[in-house]
C-alpha cells in the first residue's frame, strides 16, 4: 500500500505510486483518504485473488485471524403454553405455540435472574506455498449460566458450566496445472453425556435436559451451513456435534471450451463419536459415507450445475434399542433394529451474478 505525499514536487509520488498500481503490485491510497488505510490493508490481507496469486508465484502466503466475542443475558422467555419444556422434538407449547405470542404472555413467562455469561474465543489460520494449501480454525464456547431453567431437571440446582470446543483441519494439494486437487479434512466438535432417547438425532428439534447432578454443558455445535458431506450431518444430525469426521477426498477438472469446465469429484467420510454415551446405539461409530459429484461451470456467464449422489453405511451409534418398554403411545420402539443404509440424490442448478 502507497500513500503518496500531498506536496512531493509536481506530484511525483502519485505518479510514480500509479505505476504500480496499473502493474497490480500495489494498491494507492490518497493521503488525504488516509484514515482508510486499516481498511485497506485488511482488505489486502483477506483477498483470495491476492492469496491465490502469491501461492502461484511461489511465493509463502500467510493469512490468519483472532476473534473474541462476549455475551451476557439475564431474562429469558422458556414456555409461553406448558408448565413443562418440550421432550418429543415438536414446538414447545400446544398447536397454537406457533402463534405470535401477546405481550401479557411474554411478561408472564419471562425468567430473571439467568445470569449468563459466554466468551466465544476463536482463532484462524490459513498457508499456501506452492501446490499446497493448509487452513485451521478453531473455536470454544465458555462460560456459565446461573438459572439454567428447562436446560436442567427439575429440582435440581440450576446452574450450568460452559466448556465446548471444536475445530477443522482441511488441506488440499493440486497438480496437474490446478486441475486435480486431493484433499484430506478432519474436524470435530465436543459431545455431551445427557441424552434423550425419545428426541429427534437432529439438533433443530432435539431437546435434551442435563441430568440431576450434572452441571457442564459441553456439547459443540458447528454452523450448519457449513456443510460436510450429504447424509449424516447435513441430514440425520443437522450439524456437525459430538463427532469426529476424517474426510479423504478427490476433485478433476475438465477443461472443456471458452473456460467451460466439467468437474468429477469423490470423497469418503468415516466418523465417529467423542462421547459415545449419548448416542442412541451407545457405540463409537457412526459409520463410513461416500459422495459423488459431477459439476459444470462456465465461469463465462456465471452459469453452474450438477447432481450429487450420497450412501452411507452406518454403524452400531446409530442402532436403537428397545425404549420404554415398548409403549408406542409414549413413543418407544417395540423391538430394537439396527440402522440401515441411507441414499440420497440431489441436483443443483444456479448463475452467480
Amino acid at each position: 500500500m502507497l500513500i503518496p505525499g500531498l506536496f512531493a514536487t509536481g506530484d511525483h509520488q502519485t505518479k510514480n505510486a500509479s505505476y504500480f498500481e496499473q502493474a497490480g503490485a500495489a494498491v494507492v491510497v490518497p493521503e488525504q483518504e488516509s484514515g482508510r488505510a486499516p481498511d485497506v490493508v485488511r482488505s489486502l490481507l483477506d483477498d483470495p485473488r491476492r492469496f491465490r496469486e502469491k501461492v502461484e508465484y511461489g511465493e509463502l502466503a500467510v493469512n490468519y485471524g483472532i476473534q473474541l466475542v462476549y455475551r451476557s443475558q439475564n431474562t429469558e422467555v422458556y414456555d409461553l403454553n406448558n408448565p413443562a419444556p418440550a421432550t418429543t422434538g415438536q414446538p414447545m407449547g400446544t398447536a397454537s405455540a406457533l402463534d405470535a405470542p401477546t405481550r401479557d404472555a411474554l411478561a408472564a413467562n419471562v425468567t430473571t435472574g439467568v445470569n449468563a455469561m459466554v466468551l466465544q474465543p476463536s482463532v484462524w489460520f490459513k498457508l499456501g506455498w506452492k501446490l499446497l494449501t493448509v487452513e485451521f480454525e478453531g473455536s470454544a464456547v465458555l462460560g456459565k449460566i446461573d438459572n439454567a431453567g428447562p436446560l436442567v431437571a427439575a429440582n435440581t440446582q440450576k446452574n450450568l458450566t460452559l466448556r465446548q470446543f471444536g475445530w477443522v483441519l482441511a488441506s488440499e494439494l493440486r497438480l496437474s496445472h490446478n486441475a486435480l486437487a486431493l484433499g484430506f479434512e478432519t474436524g470435530g466438535a465436543t459431545g455431551d453425556q445427557a441424552e434423550n432417547l425419545q428426541s429427534p438425532l437432529n439438533y433443530r428439534w432435539k431437546f435434551v435436559q442435563q441430568p440431576a447432578g450434572d452441571n457442564k454443558l459441553t456439547d459443540f455445535k458447528f454452523n450448519p451451513d457449513y456443510q460436510v458431506d450429504q447424509i449424516l450431518f447435513r441430514r440425520i444430525l443437522g450439524t456437525v456435534t459430538n463427532a469426529i469426521y476424517l474426510k479423504p477426498s478427490i476433485t478433476y477438472w475438465l477443461d472443456l471450451v471458452e473456460g467451460r469446465q466439467v468437474g468429477l469429484s469423490g470423497a469418503l467420510l468415516y466418523s465417529l463419536a467423542p462421547v459415545p454415551v449419548s448416542t442412541p446405539g451407545n457405540a463409537l461409530s457412526y459409520g463410513i459415507e461416500a459422495n459423488l459429484g459431477v459439476t459444470y461451470r462456465n465461469p463465462g456467464d456465471g452459469f453452474f450445475g450438477g447432481v450429487t449422489y450420497g450412501v452411507l453405511w452406518p454403524m452400531g451409534a446409530l442402532d436403537r434399542g428397545v425404549l420404554m418398554g415398548g409403549s408406542s403411545s409414549t413413543g418407544g420402539f417395540p423391538r430394537t433394529d439396527d440402522a440401515s443404509t441411507a441414499q440420497i440424490l440431489r441436483a443443483f442448478l444456479g448463475i452467480k451474478f
